[in-house]
């Protein structure tokens, strides 16, 4: 088994994340790290690990994620590939649970697991959206509007990705795991998630998922719609919700989301459609929870622009799991209440804060 890491500039993180991989119950890896051109202290920091289990490649420039990967997994010897990224930090348990699940169960291509986010300094951050579904139905389902599974938390087989599937797709430079995982669900592949919390997923403002651009925007805009395309078994191209969800989930670099009547009756066919093809009553619990996430994702990101229509959202989420919007509406207020008394704090230390006098400038 491999364990594949890429890293660029991660010199504040990579340590803990290389020491959580070290650290596994499950000892039997090699542990193959990118360093991709890093210019900061990234190399100083990886130097002072002498475990055998490393073999390290250094590129002289950065070269890009996909490209990394790609090499990794080239390189790699291992029968599975588990992936970590720089920042995150895997708990011990986690590649034992993963191997032993890819054995006992075949047929499945990859296995991620559930995630506690984490802020810039390792300290908690509540959020359920952040759950990944457990069935294989569930891992179907949300692939249509996010990504299934979190890339930092995946182990796949080696031989499938690489040669079945030639490995990430070069010309996406992000969210290259989610343009993977769409070509597995349609090449029919199913895919699971443990319901284990097996990483610390790090959320800070130099990572790379934070990066958003126009063009990342509508690639991930027509792989949803060849998503829902194959999924769903129709030619209605959902044009409407594919508009409206886009300018959800890409809110920096697009106008806000418009036309929310025809986006959520677009929804709707997709919900009625999927539960058509996939009628299994275990599933439909958790396929509510995921359509509850996806229409409370919707309410945030309309909240401040679009106000009549982040109502409607919640109104939605509410009749499809009241439970999940209400938990989700709990973390959140939670969030906000944090955050309101962290600028009070700091509101009070500045006032107390003795004035002192400086030959600097300020900003």
């Amino acid at each position: 088994m491999t364990v594949l890491l890429s890293v660029y500039n991660g010199a504040p993180y990579v340590r803990s994340a290389v020491a959580s991989i070290l650290n596994q119950t499950f000892a039997d890896f090699e542990f193959l790290i990118i360093d991709d051109g890093s210019t900061d202290g990234t190399r100083v920091v990886l130097d002072t690990f002498a475990d055998p289990r490393i073999r390290r490649l250094v590129h002289p420039t950065n070269r890009g994620l996909s490209v990394s990967l790609n090499e990794g997994l080239a390189r790699a010897r291992g029968r599975y590939i588990a992936r970590q990224d720089a920042d995150d930090i895997s708990l011990p348990e986690r590649l034992g649970r993963q191997v032993a699940f890819l054995e006992a169960h075949p047929d499945v291509a990859v296995v991620g697991g559930q995630a506690r986010l984490i802020d810039a300094a390792g300290r908690p951050i509540r959020a359920r959206m952040l759950a990944k579904p457990l069935s294989r139905v569930g891992v179907r389902f949300k692939v249509m509007f996010d990504g299934p599974l979190i890339h930092s938390a995946v182990m796949f087989r080696h031989a499938l990705v690489r040669d079945g599937f030639g490995g990430y797709n070069l010309a996406w430079p992000t969210y290259e795991d989610y343009e993977l995982w769409s070509r597995l669900t349609e090449a029919g592949c199913p895919m699971a998630n443990l319901s284990d919390v097996l990483l610390e997923h790090r959320h800070h403002a130099a990572c790379i998922t934070c990066t958003y651009d126009p063009l990342a925007a509508e690639r991930v805009r027509n792989r949803m719609r060849a998503n829902l395309q194959a999924i769903c078994q129709c030619d209605d191209d959902f044009a409407d919700w594919l508009d409206f969800w886009t300018a959800v989930l890409f809110a920096k670099v697009l106008p806000p989301p418009s036309r929310s009547g025809p986006a959520l009756e677009a929804l709707d066919r997709i919900h009625r459609r999927f539960t058509q093809l996939h009628p299994e009553p275990k599933a439909r619990g958790e396929i509510q929870w995921h359509l509850a996430c996806t229409l409370m994702t919707a309410f945030h990101g309309c909240i401040r622009t679009r106000p009549v229509t982040a109502l409607r959202c919640l109104a939605r989420a509410l009749r499809t799991h009241p439970a999940a919007t209400l938990s989700i509406a709990w973390d959140s207020a939670l969030r906000h209440l944090a955050r309101l008394i962290s600028r009070r704090t700091a509101s009070v230390d500045s006032i107390a804060r003795p004035i002192t006098h400086s030959s600097e400038p300020s900003l």
